[in-house]
């Protein structure tokens, strides 16, 4: 298995179990929709669904505290964490 693939096996568990649940309080949800790399970065792309959808927090705290989870949970400073939503909001 690819080095990549186990990553984003791990980070889908990682939503599965212990983000989705916590938005889930505030009606929310998250998806991974890619993990790729550039350069000596893993950049995590996720899109925000219900409540969470749209919400300034989605993109600010929300969004950071799910970066720093992850960068806790993988061990690996060098990773960040996009709200695919806010990339297609900025197109419009």
């Amino acid at each position: 298995m690819s080095k990549i693939k186990e990553i984003t096996d791990k980070i889908k568990y990682l939503i599965d179990y212990d983000i989705n649940p916590s938005l889930a309080m505030h009606n929310g949800s998250c998806t991974l929709h890619k993990v790729e790399t550039q350069e000596d970065y893993l950049i995590v792309k996720l899109s925000f669904e219900g409540s969470c959808n749209g919400c300034p927090a989605s993109s600010g705290e929300t969004r950071a505290g799910i970066e720093f989870f992850l960068r806790e949970e993988l061990s690996s400073n060098n990773l960040i964490v996009i709200n695919i939503n806010e990339q297609k909001n900025n197109i419009n």
